[in-house]
């Protein structure tokens, strides 16, 4: 039982590492920006840093880097699938467009009372690195979800957005964001925060360093090569 409890509270230890607030503080490190643990950037920099966590994210789901995307426009209410990208196109409150937990192939049905429904014995969770967007053209909106198979959840990109003043409530909403976790953080923080680097260097004139340079190629390269082989524009 204690080998139990130290394995669950290594998992936890190893799962807090992976919060924005230490992807960022690793990336400017990287950069000389801040030195030691015991400094840390300013809340402008961090809310920067945000911001350039997240169209660094979306550049990997919109350059292909994950796959292929497909496009749906649903007439009701509708699960996505991997890799899709979804319109809402009509306004309807009723219709809702939901994350899936697990994906069932769409060639294999069994006959139950003599209607087709799709073969439960097929289900599969959700590919690591697979990706949904969601965009509601009522309001204009986009919503980008990427799984992530370590903590077997989906993640919003939106969420990874703060529009920083100097007010309490943006203090506090920094504060939570940078607390809560982004994708590929679990998996490989330190390949997310020297990829993060590089695209801080041009805003702060910070020579790249080498290793740094290396770690986020790899990064790049194994991003690429673990998903975008992988066909998710069909569900199967």
């Amino acid at each position: 039982m204690a080998r139990v409890t130290s394995v669950i509270r290594a998992f936890f230890v190893k799962y807090h590492m992976a919060t924005i607030r230490k992807i960022i503080n690793s990336a400017y490190r990287q950069l000389g920006i801040i030195g030691g643990e015991g400094q840390k950037p300013s809340n402008w920099e961090y809310a920067d840093a945000i911001s350039a966590l997240q169209s660094a994210i979306r550049g990997l789901v919109n350059s292909g880097a994950l796959g292929r995307m497909r496009d749906v426009v649903p007439i009701g209410s509708y699960c996505a699938g991997e890799n899709e990208r979804v319109f809402r196109v009509h306004d309807d409150p009723l219709q809702i467009i939901t994350l899936p937990d697990l994906i069932g192939s769409h060639e294999n049905y069994t006959l139950d009372y003599g209607r087709a429904v799709p073969d439960t014995a097929n289900l599969r969770p959700v590919k690591d690195g697979a990706f949904v967007s969601i965009v509601d053209s009522v309001s204009g909106g986009i919503q980008d979800f990427i799984f992530d198979g370590q903590t077997k959840r989906w993640i919003s990109i939106a969420n990874l957005k703060i529009e920083y003043d100097e007010t309490d409530n943006s203090k506090a909403m920094l504060e939570t964001t940078l607390d809560s976790s982004c994708p590929f953080a679990f998996a490989n923080p330190l390949g997310l925060s020297s990829y993060l680097a590089l695209q801080l260097a041009g805003e702060f004139g910070s020579k790249i360093p080498e290793v740094t340079a290396l770690n986020s190629r790899n990064f790049l390269i194994a991003i690429t090569h673990s998903y975008s082989t992988r066909d998710y524009s069909r569900r199967s």
